[in-house]
């Protein structure tokens, strides 16, 4: 559940520009275009991988731009990633 000061700030975004976001963030990462993703990302920025770590030893929350972008080129080493495309996004729950 989101307090009401994050949804009252969510109901300000324009979702087709989080979306289009979102979409050339994927499109930079999956084409090892690290330098240009920097771009996007805050100091602070917070992401996290959802996952079982036994399987999938990337399952962790990462932060700092740093930290994120070196999880990017490691996987992007470790592990090909073949015709990667987002089929939906959704933003604040909405399709």
């Amino acid at each position: 559940m989101q307090s009401e000061g994050v949804a009252t700030e969510l109901a300000v975004l324009d979702r087709g520009l989080i979306e289009q976001t979102v979409r050339d963030i994927h499109v930079l990462r999956a084409g090892a275009k690290f330098d240009a993703l920097e771009r996007y990302l805050a100091p602070e920025a917070v992401f996290e991988y959802i996952g079982h770590s036994t399987s999938f030893p990337y399952a962790r929350r990462y932060c700092g731009k740093v930290e994120i972008i070196n999880l990017f080129r490691t996987i992007n080493t470790e592990i090909e990633v073949l015709d990667s495309e987002l089929l939906s996004t959704m933003v604040d729950g909405r399709q």
